[in-house]
């Protein structure tokens, strides 16, 4: 039995010292002129405009990594968008029946991409190549704009900037709930912490981030100050650590989960930031093939031991 326990811990040991990798990349869309696409490291450095295009304002962005594709919406063409990663191969996917799309979000198994479209007071979906459009739901909204999914739950949350609420629904649009409908005054953004049990939101007309239970119920206030018109948020939950742009000082932004240790990343260069989505693939901790031999080890050994 001490065998198998130190082998335990040599295993923990080798893939504590495994080095987290570098390149995790923050995505944020820019709505001034010209519109842009434009990414950094996440303590914001190394920025670069990924698209830059006359006469368009990218909206909501999402990452299909896997795929080596980004989504956004543009609300100017009343459209939504993909390139790969780096800019390159641009495509228009959906170019009819939106009106002032918001936030776009992906079911990558699902092969799917729900947007919510402020103009029509609608929330749609799509295949992931743009075909197959469809309404999912078309009643009962004012000005959806921000969107997140839970998909182990089959859930999808959004925003209504119109009606001041937080809301969410199955993703065949089925069974809307009411989340959170007092003291918002023009939520936006909106993201989701599964694990935690927890979704964060922009308050733009408040100048403010909260959040709450994935139920709607302990409403907190994160962050009341030094902001001015917060839009688009992101997590990256293993850092412990929330993103978000900030449309009116031109700014982008991130804190802890608790909303402490506010810090600037980027305050140059952006006009009018406005989505914003994280690729945290990079930094996934990848065990080394020696510490996966052992880790093979280690279960036959525990095994015979019993």
């Amino acid at each position: 039995m001490k065998k198998s326990m130190v082998l335990c811990a040599v295993v923990v040991a080798c893939l504590a010292l495994v080095p987290r990798a570098d390149g995790a990349k923050m995505y944020w869309t820019d709505t001034g002129e010209p519109g842009r696409v434009s990414r950094a490291d996440l303590d914001g450095t190394n920025p670069e405009t990924l698209v830059m295009v006359n006469f368009t304002s990218p909206r909501g962005i999402a990452l299909d990594v896997a795929g080596g594709k980004m989504y956004w919406t543009d609300s100017d063409t009343d459209s939504v968008r993909r390139a790969d990663l780096d800019g390159t191969d641009l495509e228009d996917l959906v170019t009819s029946g939106l009106v002032i799309p918001g936030e776009v979000v992906l079911d990558v198994p699902g092969g799917k991409m729900y947007w919510a479209d402020t103009g029509t007071a609608s929330i749609r979906r799509a295949n992931l190549d743009g075909t197959g459009a469809e309404n999912v739901i078309d009643s009962g909204l004012s000005s959806p704009h921000g969107m997140a999914l839970n998909l182990a739950a089959g859930k999808m949350y959004w925003t209504d900037w119109g009606s001041n609420k937080v809301q969410r629904a199955n993703l065949d649009g089925t069974n809307i709930e009411d989340l959170v409908t007092a003291g918002l005054t023009n939520p936006y953004g909106i993201a989701l912490d599964v694990a935690a049990g927890k979704m964060y939101w922009t308050d733009y007309s408040a100048a403010k981030i909260q959040r709450a239970n994935l139920d709607g119920s302990n409403v907190d206030d994160l962050v009341t100050s030094g902001l001015a018109e917060p839009y688009g948020i992101a997590l990256d939950v293993a850092a412990g650590k929330m993103y978000w742009t900030d449309a009116s000082a031109n700014k982008i932004q991130r804190a802890n989960l608790d909303g402490t240790g506010v810090e600037d990343l980027i305050t140059s260069g952006v006009q009018d930031p406005f989505g914003i989505a994280i690729d945290l693939t990079p930094d996934a901790v990848v065990p080394e093939p020696a510490a996966l031999g052992l880790l093979g080890l280690t279960m036959l050994v525990a095994r015979r031991r019993r």
